[in-house]
């Protein structure tokens, strides 16, 4: 309508403006034009330091801008699967316009809903919760935890001491990003890093945890169509270099994992 603009569309126009903004001030960002979202505001990519005049660029992830006053986002059917098949790491990044502050926040959380339960028709994102080492979400729970945020920021930071604060935005969020870039990978055979994290501190990698609902079969079939390439060009490079040490200790441990997973009754006819 000529010479009108609705509020809440202005406001959250600016917040999401402002967001991206402080986003700006720590890493290269690419906005995701509003004819073009259907969930992406930006694609992030992490860079640092180069030499005295250039910035090398990095990992790249996807962030979703969220005010403060959102405090959880519900995906349902198809949106589950859209999550479920993204091919970089999903952040959330939540504004608060009273400070002009920025929350950035992982989705470790999400990863490890996702091998709890590949056919999951429902989860709701909430913005809080802490993280638990020992604990893995339950599969029949849909409501997903992901805080706390891994990092919070806001202009006055910026304007301060902005090379600084892109150092540490980088030594931060690049630990969580390999974290979550292998989850993407793992978690198709029911495996998740675990990590532990505080906001504004780099985060504890830690074990790993496996679990899974997906069929013995399928799980087998995944690994095996993953394991696949790597071990065929391994079999190609000991032949390069008649490596065999290695290939003895190889068919060492896989004839040691077949006897120990072989029933009782036919070990002996072996």
């Amino acid at each position: 309508m000529p010479s009108f603009r609705g509020t809440n569309l202005r406001s959250g126009d600016l917040a999401e403006a402002t967001a991206l903004l402080l986003l700006q001030q720590v890493a290269l960002v690419a906005p995701i034009p509003r004819t073009e979202d259907i969930g992406i505001d930006a694609v992030v990519t992490l860079h640092r330091e180069f030499d005295k005049h250039r910035l090398i660029a990095e990992d790249s992830i996807f962030v979703q801008i969220k005010s403060s006053s959102v405090t959880s986002i519900e995906y349902a059917e198809d949106e589950v699967k859209w999550l479920y098949e993204l091919d970089l790491p999903l952040f959330y990044a939540s504004f608060d316009m009273t400070d002009c502050s920025i929350s950035l926040y992982c989705t470790q959380q999400m990863a490890e809903a996702f091998i709890t339960d590949h056919d999951r028709k429902k989860i709701t994102v909430h913005f809080d919760g802490e993280p638990d080492p020992l604990e893995i979400d339950d599969a029949p729970n849909d409501e997903v935890h992901i805080g706390p945020p891994i990092m919070i920021w806001n202009m006055e930071q910026c304007s301060k001491n902005r090379k600084a604060l892109r150092e540490k935005f980088y030594s931060i969020v690049k630990p969580h990003v390999e974290i979550q870039k292998a989850n993407l990978i793992y978690r198709e055979v029911g495996r998740v890093e675990n990590c532990d994290w505080r906001t504004n501190e780099i985060p504890a990698r830690g074990l790993w945890k496996t679990t899974s609902t997906k069929p013995a079969g399928e799980i087998l079939d995944a690994a095996y169509l993953n394991l696949l390439p790597f071990f065929s060009i391994w079999i190609f490079e000991l032949a390069r270099y008649k490596d065999w040490d290695k290939a003895r200790d190889l068919w060492g441990l896989l004839e040691r994992i077949r006897k120990d997973l072989q029933p009782p009754d036919q070990k002996n006819t072996s």
